[in-house]
């Protein structure tokens, strides 16, 4: 009873602090001010704002997260995050923040290290039974953006391997184990894999810009030929996340939070910006929630919906920034 109470205390914590825009995991917003398609540059969402962090840390600097109740460890997705807010840092500086900069690639070293012989992320926080496995594809694909860019200023080998190997993991099957869904209409990439298809989108849309920025460095012919698989499947399945009102978080039903709608939003201008071929798809539907957002009817309804949701199935992992000391670690 005592840890089910503490649950609902801090995710009480959270949503409040999500909804006065101090939460760190809901913070960054639009995309990349120095994103350029067909470069590889600023990432395509701005996360500039993740290279701030107010949680506890270890020796080494490195962010600790937590479960509520449980003990601090690191998260790769944070991790990786993090190393995406300190790019976009640096370029924001025209390449002469020195800090920013080693800040990135002491957390590419991180990942590099941290990554497992098949080419995955463990994230502890999804060793769950309603999992297939502890592995994400959000974290895969936004690991292998943080690596295609350090090997594209130092030219180590190093993280283009691990980048390689980051693809591969990320395009295996989930009956492998992987994070791939291969079904009639594409490549559907999981960010919470599971037997039952629950595909999240913005998970989905994140991973896949792992597969394009790769290819930025190295056009190779399986990874193109699995990108347009999974441009195949976004553009067939994206209908299905609107709900006529608002956005849908996953195919469950879930419906998107305010902060999950804006996401969408900015992600579907990345796309149509990135994509010319399905771009009047993207920027239909990008208009679509951006009028949704614009109405104060839609907004009410969707609100009111979303926290019936939320009480009704809280979220099955919650992590949140360690309390701010230092652990050694």
């Amino acid at each position: 009873m005592q840890s089910r109470i503490e649950l609902w205390k801090a995710l009480i914590r959270h949503w409040t602090r999500m909804l006065i825009g101090h939460s760190y995991a809901h913070a960054a917003r639009g995309v990349g001010p120095g994103f350029q398609p067909g470069e590889l540059q600023d990432y395509y969402r701005n996360y500039s704002t993740k290279a701030k962090w107010k949680g506890a840390v270890d020796r080494s600097n490195f962010p600790l997260v937590q479960e509520p109740g449980g003990t601090p460890f690191h998260d790769p997705l944070t991790l990786v995050q993090k190393a995406l807010g300190h790019w976009s840092c640096w370029l924001a500086t025209s390449r002469r923040e020195e800090k920013h900069y080693k800040q990135f690639l002491s957390l590419a070293g991180w990942i590099v290290r941290n990554q497992e012989t098949q080419g995955s992320w463990k994230l502890p926080s999804m060793e769950k039974p309603c999992y297939t496995a502890p592995y994400s594809a959000l974290t895969q694909g936004q690991a292998i953006s943080v690596l295609v860019r350090a090997f594209s200023v130092t030219l180590e080998e190093v993280y283009l391997e691990a980048a390689r190997g980051g693809l591969r993991f990320m395009l295996k099957p989930l009956q492998e184990g992987g994070t791939c869904r291969v079904t009639p209409e594409g490549l559907i990439l999981e960010e919470y894999p599971q037997n039952r298809s629950n595909t999240v989108l913005n998970g989905w849309i994140s991973a896949l810009y792992g597969l394009y920025d790769f290819l930025l460095i190295a056009d190779q012919a399986d990874v193109r030929k699995a990108l347009e698989a999974s441009l195949e499947a976004l553009a067939i399945h994206l209908p299905k996340y609107n709900v006529g009102y608002w956005s849908f978080y996953d195919t469950s039903g879930t419906l998107a939070s305010p902060y999950y709608h804006c996401v969408h939003i900015t992600q579907l201008e990345a796309l149509g910006r990135t994509f010319p071929r399905y771009s009047n798809l993207f920027n239909q539907v990008r208009a679509c929630f951006q009028n949704q957002m614009a109405s104060s009817v839609c907004c009410a309804r969707a609100f009111m919906v979303k926290v019936f949701q939320k009480v009704r199935r809280p979220p099955i992992t919650l992590l949140l920034p360690a309390p701010t000391r230092k652990l050694n670690r």
